[in-house]
């Protein structure tokens, strides 16, 4: 299906960002000042050190470029393996909700996608973060 191969694609396009951040981290580093997200980077470090991946299944939801995330994430030397988890989750639910959405709807849906796909995505992770909070409290 395309849902697959869009986000077969995408996680491999993950990998690059994440290798050039990692392999490459002068031009990563480079890349991230040219878009204006360098002076973010501690800040980022520090999320990623307390909240680990929570960091990169909001981002990959949220609607700034995924790609700054997978640089910055290879810049930062986040573990690899838990950061493809989060791009295959957070990559994979985009897309297939999507197919899903085109499935049901038709291509009249996609003006709404457009507009309010990223909003849906951040309220929905924001209920989901809301939910864990509130079960942690209560235990």
């Amino acid at each position: 299906t395309y849902a697959f191969i869009c986000s077969l694609a995408s996680v491999l396009g993950a990998v690059a960002g994440y290798a050039i951040g990692y392999f490459l981290t002068p031009v990563g580093e480079a890349i991230l000042r040219l878009t204006g997200h360098a002076d973010g980077m501690e800040q980022m470090k520090g999320w990623y050190d307390q909240y680990g991946a929570w960091v990169i299944l909001l981002k990959g939801v949220s609607p700034i470029p995924f790609k700054l995330v997978t640089i910055a994430s290879g810049v930062l030397q986040y573990a690899f393996l838990p950061f493809i988890v989060c791009c295959v989750i957070t990559r994979a639910g985009r897309f297939f909700i999507v197919a899903a959405l085109f499935k049901r709807y038709g291509p009249q849906i996609q003006p709404v996608i457009e507009k309010r796909l990223g909003l849906f995505f951040v309220i929905m992770v924001a209920l989901l973060l809301s939910g864990f909070v509130v079960l942690k409290l209560l235990h």
